[in-house]
């Protein structure tokens, strides 16, 4: 298992920023924006989905239903802290400048990495 994770480390060539939505703070105007709790800086990788994973989720917002495409974000193995809804801003790497929203954290044992379904979106107000 040790081995499987360093193989799976080297892999992650790029870096990204995860903050979780905390609450509101007052902007300069002293508008009230999104406040964000950092997690972390971690290497990563943004992967397509694994061999026989759905590549889209279905949404049904108002007006009708759309397909939402998931991409698979690989963290470190022992990646702690993350939940539902954590924002990842790519910093580094072929996707830099790029955000992205955790459909689901769940917990897994003897993983070699932190595989999270994420889905893309765009730069949070108050980031």
């Amino acid at each position: 298992l040790a081995e499987h994770r360093v193989d799976a480390l080297s892999r992650m060539t790029s870096n990204c920023l995860i903050r979780h939505p905390n609450g509101t703070a007052l902007d300069a105007s002293g508008r009230k924006v999104p406040a964000w709790e950092t997690v972390g800086e971690f290497p990563c990788r943004l992967a397509g989905p694994s061999r026989g994973a759905a590549s889209s989720r279905s949404q049904s917002p108002p007006g009708g239903e759309w397909e939402q495409g998931v991409r698979v974000l690989h963290l470190p193995h022992d990646t702690q802290r993350l939940r539902d809804g954590a924002v990842v801003e790519m910093t580094e790497g072929e996707s830099a400048g790029t955000f992205w929203v955790v459909i689901e954290a769940g917990p897994a044992d003897q993983r070699t990495a932190y595989r999270l379904p994420a889905k893309a979106t765009t730069k949070p107000e108050g980031w």
